[in-house]
């Protein structure tokens, strides 16, 4: 008879770590925080990934800027700083004019600072959170 010892012990630790993991996903939601983070980073640099229209020239020259949705910064300090871990859930917030911005509101076009991500972004999210459970990275 063949006898086969299988030492799972290093796979028994692993799957632990992982459940404790789940039990306290504050890591992996600081994780999907700091990639949102980037993504929004991403659509404020890219202008609203090249769907934001661009702006009046009478509004640079008052601006003295060319960045559109950046004023002041407030929106983009908002969606990409600290965002709101609580429970099992991550919030970034921004402030409450970015709705009349995403509808164009008073004849300005409309410009979206939180656009749907795409399978893309939901990927590399799914991949960043994946790494944090299974191998506690921060990314």
């Amino acid at each position: 008879m063949l006898a086969i010892d299988v030492d799972v012990s290093a796979g028994t630790e692993l799957l632990q770590q992982i459940i404790d993991r789940l039990d306290n996903p504050r890591d992996a939601l600081t994780v999907l925080g700091d990639l949102l983070g980037d993504y929004e980073r991403e659509v404020f640099a890219t202008d609203g990934f090249g769907t934001w229209a661009t702006l009046d020239p009478a509004t640079v020259r008052a601006k003295d800027c060319n960045r559109i949705l950046v004023d002041t910064g407030e929106a983009l300090r908002h969606l990409t700083g600290s965002p709101d871990i609580s429970g099992e859930s991550v919030t970034a917030s921004g402030p409450s004019y970015l709705d009349y911005l995403r509808q164009g509101a008073r004849g300005m076009p409309k410009r979206d600072a939180t656009p749907t991500p795409t399978p893309a972004h939901l990927d590399d999210w799914a991949e960043g959170l994946l790494g944090s459970l299974v191998h506690g990275r921060r990314r």
